[in-house]
């Protein structure tokens, strides 16, 4: 008898092994990393004199956005899935369906770029017509990225997790994410009750943290379905709770905007491969920009937008 529980358990733990396995895939198959060759950062004349002239990429904390909706979108939808879920699916799934605190994983840096090359809500919104569309090779920028730090030795430990990911606007999409992640936190909790031995325990919590993780990056990472014409890319970085590694800079209407420099390490440039002039750009900025990257040692092509407006 005692030989058959054993061996019962044994089986147990073995499934159990292989059903972690296959949360992780599911959960990073989820946030997937878009099938695109490149990636535009939209700026200003001055973002672009920055970026080229000192190597840096200001990562802004996410908290201090341009669109205040952000911060209260992801929530509605929280409320909205667990209002047509009920009855539908288990309490503890709609009970495990609850977003984190904010801050309790660390504030969040954002580097946002589109996969779209020549959008004009975005040359209205960012570059005001004027400015420029940076061009990154995709995958060059991120293992770039993966290995770029603060730029002062003393905030080189600030910034942990950092990584690429796609904007999610369509509901249902949305939806799928949240009720999944709802449903392996809700395993996880039960796994723990059932199951003592401490392997097994450490495997089971390590889905926990990811899972967490999973559902702040899916909170950071939602929109309405009205903003899909961005196409938003955005490399996330978790600030340590405990830290305090913010600079600040001026925003727009005069709004206080938390960042921290980063710099590549290795190459120790950003991968350009061009810049595109916006709508409202004329010959001699254009030639400007030519010389401007050329003196710091990006021989890439500039092109003006093929769009036109007033």
């Amino acid at each position: 008898m005692d030989s058959a529980n054993g061996s019962r358990e044994e089986i147990d733990r073995t499934d159990l092994l292989e059903v972690i396995q296959a949360r992780w895939l599911s959960v990073d198959s989820w946030f997937t990393k878009p099938d695109v060759q490149h990636l535009y950062h939209y700026t200003t004349s001055k973002g672009l004199i920055g970026i080229v002239s000192t190597g840096e990429l200001w990562l802004s904390d996410l908290r201090v956005m341009n669109d205040a909706e952000e911060h209260t979108y992801a929530s509605e939808r929280y409320v909205e899935i667990r209002d047509d879920l009920a009855g539908v699916v288990d309490d503890d799934v709609l009970g495990s369906l609850v977003a984190p605190v904010d801050g309790t994983l660390g504030s969040q840096c954002v580097f946002s770029t589109s996969a779209e090359p020549d959008a004009a809500p975005l040359w209205s919104m960012y570059a005001r017509g004027a400015g420029f569309a940076i061009k990154f090779g995709a995958a060059e920028l991120e293992a770039v990225m993966a290995w770029a730090h603060p730029r002062d030795d003393a905030r080189r430990d600030a910034v942990i997790d950092a990584g690429m990911i796609r904007m999610v606007y369509e509901p249902a999409e949305q939806a799928v994410i949240l009720v999944g992640l709802a449903e392996y936190r809700a395993e996880c909790r039960a796994w723990l009750e059932k199951f003592t031995d401490p392997n097994l325990s450490k495997q089971i919590m390590d889905l926990q943290r990811r899972i967490e993780v999973a559902f702040e990056s899916a909170r950071k990472s939602m929109k309405r379905s009205g903003f899909r014409g961005e196409q938003e890319i955005r490399f996330l970085g978790r600030v340590r709770p405990d830290s305090d590694y913010w600079e600040y800079r001026e925003g727009r209407d005069g709004m206080l905007i938390p960042f921290i420099r980063f710099v590549p390490r290795s190459p120790d440039r950003w991968p350009i491969e061009g810049v595109i002039a916006g709508p409202r750009s004329d010959p001699a900025a254009i030639e400007s920009a030519r010389r401007l990257l050329r003196q710091s040692g990006y021989d890439v092509p500039v092109e003006r937008s093929k769009l036109r407006m007033r």
